[in-house]
């Protein structure tokens, strides 16, 4: 098994909002109301979100992707 891990670029942002969105909502369901994880996940796990983080000077967002 092998990983490939690079920073991150505009191509990723689809990939960071699904990620982000999949990681909160399997930590927080069944903790939070359904209507503010879904308003959360809707303002903060956007790829227009991602890329605008990703555009901050002193921020970098890298991605692992583990080969077989």
């Amino acid at each position: 098994m092998s990983f490939d891990l690079r920073r991150c670029d505009d191509a990723d942002a689809d990939a960071l909002a699904l990620i982000g969105r999949a990681s909160f909502l399997e930590t927080y369901a069944g903790e939070i109301d359904g209507r503010n994880i879904i308003a959360y996940c809707a303002e903060k796990h956007t790829p227009d979100y991602y890329r605008a983080w990703m555009g901050e000077p002193d921020a970098a967002l890298w991605l692992a992707t583990r080969f077989h």
